[in-house]
């Protein structure tokens, strides 16, 4: 309710009156088919659900992880917390400087790999019982999705900055359906141990590469036909 309220009073309109869509629902489910027919833009949305299902599979699985399987105390367990918060508001921060170098594409696939070698280092120190294997890859893990998700998100939308509320709207509703799945799985492996959780970290991590180089791709330019 603040938040309605605050964007009220102070968000203004930024969209020109004459770009603004007028189409209602028609247009709405118009303007989400053009969407789901885009493969690029779908790539995008599911290279964002993947990362996000790992996200949603950290939150919910790292304390029973810390807590139950290494013994970590709550205290102990909320600095660990936070500082992973603080890794992925800091790499989120240095994207916006790195944008002015490097196209959102190459960073994203280029972090989208250093998450799967990250994740794939938490199932390592999983698998071998290393609390500060597992405490390590999971700041980097979670720290690269603070690169990951602006960069994706940003490339699925450029595509369509006719309706951009539409295509953000579906992405986030996509995303978040895509995303929950992952507490559960994590629940289904059960406790005392960390492996289900490291697992489904990598499997996302792996699942969200291959989106982003496969339905993600960009087309090929076409190839022009030399005339006579």
């Amino acid at each position: 309710m603040l938040l309605t309220l605050a964007v009220a009073a102070r968000l203004p309109e930024t969209l020109p009156a004459h770009r603004r869509s007028t189409g209602g629902l028609g247009g709405t489910a118009r303007a989400t088919r053009s969407l789901l027919a885009d493969r690029v833009y779908l790539g995008y949305t599911l290279t964002q659900g993947l990362a996000f299902a790992g996200l949603f599979a950290y939150i919910s699985g790292s304390s029973f992880v810390f807590q139950d399987v290494f013994g970590v105390s709550a205290g102990a367990f909320s600095l660990l917390f936070g500082l992973n918060a603080l890794a992925f508001v800091a790499v989120g921060q240095v994207n916006a400087r790195l944008l002015d170098r490097f196209e959102p594409r190459t960073l994203l696939v280029g972090t989208l790999v250093v998450s799967v070698t990250a994740a794939t280092g938490v199932a390592a120190g999983a698998l071998a019982g290393s609390l500060a294997v597992v405490a390590a890859t999971l700041v980097v893990f979670v720290g690269s999705l603070g690169m990951v998700m602006p960069n994706g998100t940003a490339l699925a939308l450029d595509r369509h900055a006719s309706h951009a509320g539409t295509a953000a709207a579906l992405m986030g509703a996509l995303q978040s359906v895509i995303g929950s799945l992952a507490a559960p799985l994590v629940g289904l492996g059960g406790e005392g141990s960390a492996a289900p959780m490291a697992l489904v970290l990598a499997a996302s991590a792996v699942l969200s590469l291959t989106a982003v180089l496969t339905l993600a791709r960009p087309r090929p330019a076409a190839v022009s036909r030399r005339s006579g």
